[in-house]
């Protein structure tokens, strides 16, 4: 049925590509034919028209505007470089007049007071003064500027002739030239300010000239940019009555598909390319959406299956052989500064709590116990190992870690009651590699520790390196040599011979014994755990000394 409906749908496509478009009203065809305006050809009559009249006229206008802006930032440029000439040459008259003043006042001390410390800074000042007037020459001068420069070394022959005057005790004379060349420098420092504000006055006009440049440029681009933006939006409207709005409906069709809408469809009814292409899209859509809906149910269905193969039926967590892959995995990850911890977890007394209220009921505390851990040490860090023994790892987490966590389990399970009943757990806490070297080791060893806490009056957590003594390592050192490997299968391996033998000694069954031992802390419990605790510690201790490195 599915090759068929593959089928049909292909024709149907092929046979509307090779097939002229329908008209929305009968006899549109005869009379677009039939219409003689059509064959005239009018370049505003059509979207590419519209485009390349719109377009041009966008770009001439923005042309001629970007060619006035060109011109008057040329225009500006050419005025901030004359701004910068005369204001050179208006600091240059102004520090002639600066130092020559100071020259003649440091004159007048030196001929009225003496001071051979003068003529060196009269000559300075003087020096400088001609190097400032030699500059605005050099720089083309204002006009009959000439005779500053005569006036200029007039005052510096007459200076110089009194400063010699002076040297050579002659002071009288010496002021007699001063008061001589008095008038002429107060000529020279008039002409020099008259100059100095005739070029402060240029500044002053250039800087206005630049700031109506400036503000011109600034409104042929404002000008320019309006008009950009209106023809624009002269041309996008109508571009948009032909062009814009089909794709729009395309594109939003395309947008709601990709975000998981596989129901949208297209609706375009002109231009006639535009309805082709959306009826095209449709009908590819509905294919997709049978096919997807196909693909969803295998997707579900598989992924039920793995749910159930990974999942406890009754509690919802994992079950124990996703905790045995899970395990080995990040043993195998862990880094020598990634500890892995494990918490095995076994509800005090459950068997009597069965016996007393039922399985049902017994099974209600389980799933209220693991769905307490799985709030408290996360949904994929919880699994029920088996019974009413739950495991917790604790990934980067060493023995003090874990023993917090254990902690706060504890306490918070405290809290479950059923009826009038309070629920307690016995847990048991070791590590890899501070106590062991494999997760057949670990498992063994948070068990042990869990039944030991049993056995001491259950309602505790118990660590397997406070109950066999053991120095747990510092982080960064690796646990098991292969002695101390050996060490711990063996001790393992025994528990079984440990166990029957005290079943023949009390004149039980070993599997009545291990019934004793789930929920009894009598001595049977202690005596049990002390023969295999105390095999499992000379196994270690013994594997210790031989891998111990010679210093």
């Amino acid at each position: 049925a599915r090759s068929g409906m593959g089928q049909a749908h292909g024709f149907t496509i092929v046979s509307a590509l090779h097939q002229p478009a329908a008209t929305s009203k009968p006899g549109v065809a005869a009379r677009v034919s039939a219409d003689p305006g059509l064959s005239r050809y009018t370049p505003w009559g059509s979207v590419r028209g519209l485009i390349w009249i719109g377009f041009g006229l966008l770009v001439g206008i923005l042309a001629l505007m970007s060619a006035g802006a060109a011109w008057q930032v040329s225009r500006h440029q050419s005025d901030v470089d004359q701004l910068e000439y005369h204001s050179t040459r208006a600091s240059l008259i102004q520090n002639v007049e600066a130092q020559a003043g100071i020259a003649a006042l440091l004159l007048q001390r030196y001929v009225d007071a003496g001071g051979d410390a003068y003529v060196e800074e009269i000559n300075t000042h003087a020096a400088n003064a001609q190097l400032s007037l030699q500059q605005v020459v050099n720089m083309g001068g204002p006009a009959n500027f000439e005779e500053v420069t005569t006036q200029g070394l007039q005052l510096l022959s007459e200076a110089s002739r009194a400063a010699e005057l002076r040297r050579l005790g002659n002071i009288e004379l010496a002021k007699q030239v001063l008061e001589d060349i008095v008038p002429i420098f107060r000529d020279y420092r008039l002409t020099l300010e008259a100059f100095a504000a005739e070029e402060l006055a240029e500044v002053a006009r250039l800087r206005d000239q630049a700031q109506a440049t400036g503000d011109l440029t600034f409104f042929l681009l404002v000008v320019s940019g309006v008009s950009g933006v209106v023809l624009g939006v002269i041309v996008s409207v109508l571009i948009a009555r032909s062009v814009i709005r089909p794709l729009g409906a395309l594109e939003e069709t395309a947008l709601s598909v990709s975000k998981g809408n596989l129901d949208a469809r297209v609706s375009v009814s002109r231009p006639r390319e535009f309805a082709h292409l959306g009826r095209t899209i449709n009908t590819m859509m509905t294919t997709i959406q049978d096919r997807s809906r196909e693909i969803e149910e295998r997707n579900r269905q598989l992924l039920d299956a793995r749910a159930l193969a990974s999942t406890d039926g009754l509690t919802g967590v994992l079950n124990h052989r996703t905790f045995q892959e899970r395990l080995r995995g990040q043993i195998a990850d862990a880094s020598l500064g990634s500890p892995v911890a494990l918490i095995m977890l076994d509800i005090d007394f459950f068997k009597q709590i069965n016996d007393r209220l039922g399985h049902q009921k017994g099974d209600e505390i389980l799933r209220n116990v693991t769905d307490r851990c799985t709030r408290a040490a996360g949904q994929d860090n919880v699994y029920r190992y088996g019974g009413d023994e739950i495991a917790v790892i604790v990934p980067a987490g060493g023995l003090v870690e874990a023993q917090g966590v254990a902690e706060r389990l504890r306490e918070m399970l405290s809290k479950v009651g059923v009826d009038d009943i309070n629920i307690t757990v016995s847990l048991g806490v070791a590590s890899y590699p501070e106590t062991a070297g494999t997760a057949e080791e670990l498992i063994y060893q948070s068990d042990t520790a869990m039944y030991a806490a049993k056995s001491t009056g259950k309602n505790r957590v118990a660590r397997w390196d406070t109950v066999t003594g053991m120095t747990p390592l510092p982080p960064g050192e690796l646990r098991r040599s292969q002695p101390e490997l050996d060490s711990a299968a063996v001790a393992v391996a025994e528990v079984p011979a440990v166990v029957a033998d005290l079943a023949t000694e009390m004149g039980v069954t070993p599997e009545q014994l291990m019934a004793e031992l789930d929920d009894s802390p009598g001595s049977a419990l202690a005596l049990a755990l002390g023969r295999v605790l105390r095999r499992t510690n000379e196994r270690y201790s013994s594997g210790y000394a031989a891998a111990a490195p010679r210093k």
